[in-house]
């Protein structure tokens, strides 16, 4: 602008301007790349946060991995590597330990005892051990730092009032009672093996069980669907109704 209006303008000056022009609201206006944008968005956050530490550390320093999604070169710089991922499901699927074990090998990895991980920055979380897990304001603090997606994969790991925010805030909520159907749909399927005198493989099971939670989600589509979002807890809801009120129908027990 400086240039086509015949003004000289020292570099300093510019950089100064363009600095307070980043000052305003929205975050990033004024970025003069996606890198620059990504970076002045993550310094407006609490950077002592670890994970917002971290983001920033990519941003910085591996713009072109991440820009590339060159996720593996990503684990080799910031050292997450395959060895460390393996011992984790290690320490989970065949140990069947506590996950601060891992910091006995990995002294450099921090764990948060008596801490729940619902304050950390995320785009998708799934609440996966007890019942009542995600408080109402552990949601608000999951909207605040951007998290998209909540999947159950326990019993209700959710409160009432959580549910309630991720509903006004659109945020994609995933009920237990359908995302968390594989290991009941799994149950039933060793029933009808069990009643047809039928031996499955692994994969046909597995090819079962796919198509079982990709027609769970289909319900879900059909009977949750609004204007702007899709509700899944009331699409799963109405969806195990009608087939309950089928079944009663074709029994003749109505």
């Amino acid at each position: 602008l400086a240039f086509t209006q015949n003004l000289v303008v020292d570099t300093l000056l510019v950089e100064k301007i363009i600095k307070s022009v980043q000052s305003l609201d929205p975050v990033g206006v004024g970025a003069r790349s996606l890198q620059e944008c990504l970076k002045l968005q993550l310094e407006k956050k609490d950077i002592n946060r670890p994970e917002v530490n971290h983001a920033l550390i990519i941003i910085k320093n591996y713009f072109n991995e991440f820009s590339h999604k060159h996720y593996k070169k990503l684990q080799d710089r910031l050292g997450i590597d395959q060895e460390k991922l393996d011992h984790i499901m290690y320490l989970k699927n065949e140990k069947r330990s506590r996950i601060n074990e891992f910091v006995k090998k990995y002294p450099k990895a921090k764990f948060y005892k008596n801490k729940n991980p619902w304050n950390l920055s995320c785009d998708v979380a799934i609440p996966c051990a007890t019942q009542n897990e995600i408080t109402e304001a552990d949601a608000k603090l999951l909207i605040k730092n951007g998290c998209k997606v909540v999947a159950e994969g326990a019993n209700m790991p959710c409160e009432p009032g959580a549910i309630k925010q991720f509903k006004l805030n659109k945020i994609l909520y995933a009920p237990g009672k359908a995302s968390n159907a594989g290991g009941v749909a799994v149950s039933g399927l060793e029933m009808a093996q069990n009643s047809l005198r039928y031996s499955w493989t692994r994969e046909e099971v597995d090819q079962k069980l796919k198509e079982i939670m990709i027609n769970i989600h289909k319900s879900c589509l059909e009977y949750g669907k609004e204007k702007n979002y899709i509700d899944y807890n009331k699409g799963a809801n109405i969806s195990a109704f009608i087939k309950v009120a089928d079944a009663m129908l074709a029994q003749g027990v109505v």
